[in-house]
């Protein structure tokens, strides 16, 4: 059965949640959605995956939608990917599949599942919800190859994954699970001697900055991106400030244009979400304030 080799396999969602793909996949769904959008920038990996796999991702999808029932089989990528377009349309085309390629623009966070799934489906995905509630899955492309190689009896032992930023040239690197991080900064030679890192991109990404936390790092199956950053990055000053200092400074800037609110994406697709700094104090409460030292 599809869910024993994965669960055997060890295969885990690929694009940071790491939930387990075994349990996702079992379900009957109408729609599978394969996410290539590559939501935050700076990261390579989901790409380089679509160009050099176009004929895994492919068989992969078909016998995922085929084990979901699945009427509708979809690669998502952004449409400023030619390259990755061509590469799986190619193999799409030569084998007659019926997979779909919904391309989308270049806005974040374009590989938010539920984002793609109102794209795909023009549902909504209720709030704290998942997307089978209306019919979907979605998975990751590197997940999607993982299960490719579980139907042949191969295990997860190695990470795709880049490692762009303060380098010399962004490199992508086919790591084996547990590489020291540090060795995978070296193979991309990084341009300056004092730097923090972020695994993953630099909207949701983990941040490090102490050498020793640095060192202690390992690759997993969830790393698809080490970020080099020189250690005075605004991204890395910006983070190291209380959260109680940010949102005093949110109440002083906020003029309630509402702007905020307008174009979160949760906000658009249906979910109660009001971001703007009065809407969000009356949303989230005397408790909210509270918590948060409002």
């Amino acid at each position: 059965m599809l869910t024993d080799l994965i669960q055997q396999a060890g295969v885990v969602g690929e694009g940071g949640a790491g939930f387990p793909t075994h349990v996702k996949l079992d379900a009957k769904a109408e729609c599978f959605i394969v996410n290539a959008a590559e939501c935050e920038p700076l990261i390579e990996t989901d790409k380089y995956l679509c160009r050099m796999f176009p004929e895994e991702i492919t068989d992969a999808t078909l016998r995922i939608g085929e084990h979901l029932g699945a009427k509708r089989l979809v690669i998502l990528l952004k449409r400023k990917y030619k390259r990755e377009i061509e590469a799986l349309t190619r193999v799409i085309q030569a084998k007659n599949a019926n997979i779909e390629m919904f391309l989308t623009d270049a806005f974040y966070p374009a590989g938010d599942e539920q984002v793609i799934v109102q794209l795909v489906c023009g549902r909504s995905v209720p709030e704290r919800g998942i997307p089978i509630a209306v019919g979907a899955v979605v998975d990751n492309v590197g997940t999607v190859i993982s299960v490719y190689r579980a139907l042949k009896g191969l295990p997860v032992t190695d990470k795709h994954l880049s490692v762009t930023g303060e380098v010399e040239k962004p490199v992508m690197l086919k790591a084996p699970l547990g590489t020291p991080v540090t060795e995978c900064i070296k193979a991309a030679k990084p341009t300056v001697s004092q730097y923090g890192i972020i695994l993953g991109g630099p909207m949701m990404g983990k941040l490090y900055t102490k050498p020793e936390d640095i060192e202690s790092l390992s690759v997993t199956k969830t790393t698809g991106n080490i970020l080099v950053l020189t250690k005075g990055h605004y991204l890395f000053t910006q983070a190291s400030k209380p959260l109680s200092r940010i949102i005093k400074q949110a109440q002083s800037a906020c003029l309630q244009c509402r702007f905020c609110t307008d174009q979160c994406p949760r906000h658009r697709i249906g979910h109660n979400i009001p971001p703007e700094f009065g809407d969000a104090q009356r949303f989230y409460g005397t408790f909210g304030r509270r918590q948060h030292g409002i």
